[in-house]
């Protein structure tokens, strides 16, 4: 959805824009461009995760974001507007890879206007550093205390799924299938990079 920024307060409301008048959150300026009284419209879109037929449909009613003619698949941000990304891009679709490179893309041609959140879907990707080194991959091969935050009944152990799933312990492209699978609720992320 787009909406109305006014001043430095900002609102967001599901049924479109809403204006404010200047308000207690003079002091709030990200960017430090805003001057009182000065208005932008604000795009906000986010769990996309990685469909990019939802990505399409935003695209289509978005008054902040355009396609470029001319630059196939690049992305414009309109004068006197900001865009926000709430998070969670991946995961879930076929498009989540398109779809991250359309967010940078965008971030890079307006440093100052383009803003991310990230979702827990983004966040918990920064584990597979750790996960996957050669310490990771030893530490918690058999650990059926991890991952801590799903219940005990639900818990799989990467050795546990090579048993039953098929693979080695000790690859790489199997402990992040299972990371995926059942640490990530990404189950099949992995395969869909195929399509």
């Amino acid at each position: 959805r787009d909406f109305k920024r006014f001043g430095k307060a900002c609102c967001l409301r599901a049924e479109g824009e809403q204006q404010l008048p200047f308000g207690p959150y003079s002091s709030f300026c990200p960017t430090g461009t805003w001057a009182v009284g000065e208005m932008a419209t604000c795009g906000y879109l986010t769990d996309v995760e990685g469909n990019y037929e939802y990505f399409e449909r935003y695209m289509a009613i978005s008054r902040v974001l355009y396609w470029a003619e001319g630059a196939e698949g690049e992305l414009r941000l309109r004068d006197g507007c900001e865009f926000v990304f709430g998070g969670d891009a991946v995961d879930k679709g076929t498009g989540d890879v398109r779809f991250v490179n359309h967010l940078l893309q965008l971030k890079t041609t307006y440093p100052d206007r383009v803003h991310f959140i990230m979702g827990n879907r983004d966040c918990n990707k920064l584990r597979m550093h750790t996960e996957l080194s050669d310490a990771g991959m030893q530490a918690a091969s058999d650990d059926a205390s991890f991952p801590y935050w799903l219940p005990e009944k639900d818990r799989v152990t990467p050795a546990a799924a090579c048993e039953t799933e098929g693979g080695s312990v000790d690859s790489r492209v199997d402990r992040l299938k299972w990371m995926l699978k059942h640490t990530m609720g990404a189950d099949g992320a992995f395969e869909r990079r195929r399509e």
